[in-house]
């Protein structure tokens, strides 16, 4: 059986449908003062790509691609480059300050910690951990097989684990809570 032109969403329903995702994700990926710009050139090219678009994989899978290209494409752009600053946390009033300032800690810190691993294992931490691909969809958003993708996702995963148990201390405390490990140089 041949298969029929398959109807593609007009742009208008697919930017609606996901752009806040790919915003979230580009959060991950690249600098705050990037995010906007990345969102934008990635949805210029699922603008351009749209009509050619052949189904070969499914559309968030195409998209979330493209995404990851372009966000790794500014990152190159910005090697070499120190920024100054942190990318910090969106501000949300929540009723426990004390409570949200220990998030806040943490999600920071966890930050840091996926910020300083290559990009390649960031990339397919954030598109599996985060984001809820598969690995057959992972492989196919960074053009690998599936073997280097589930190898990637496990080596980042202990990576990351290696990189947490060096710099914190983690314990329970109306919930898991961590503190930083401090090297202490001074007496």
């Amino acid at each position: 059986m041949q298969s029929q032109h398959q109807i593609l969403p007009c742009f208008e329903s697919v930017y609606e449908q996901y752009a806040e995702r790919v915003r979230n994700y580009l959060r991950r990926l690249a600098p705050a003062c990037d995010v906007e710009d990345v969102l934008q050139t990635t949805f210029m090219k699922v603008s351009a790509g749209l009509a050619g678009f052949e189904g070969k994989s499914a559309l968030s899978t195409w998209i979330f691609r493209i995404a990851t290209n372009a966000a790794m494409d500014r990152l190159r752009e910005r090697a070499g480059k120190p920024e100054s600053g942190s990318q910090g946390l969106d501000r949300v009033a929540l009723p426990s300050v004390e409570r949200q300032l220990i998030r806040k800690e943490m999600g920071d810190c966890l930050r840091e910690m996926v910020d300083r691993l290559p990009a390649n294992y960031r990339t397919v931490l954030v598109l599996a951990d985060l984001e809820g691909f598969t690995p057959a969809e992972i492989a196919t958003v960074l053009d690998v097989s599936l073997d280097a993708a589930k190898i990637r996702l496990h080596r980042a995963r202990a990576k990351l684990r290696s990189v947490l148990e060096a710099e914190c201390r983690f314990y329970h405390d109306d919930g898991l809570a961590c503190d930083r490990k401090f090297a202490t140089t001074q007496e």
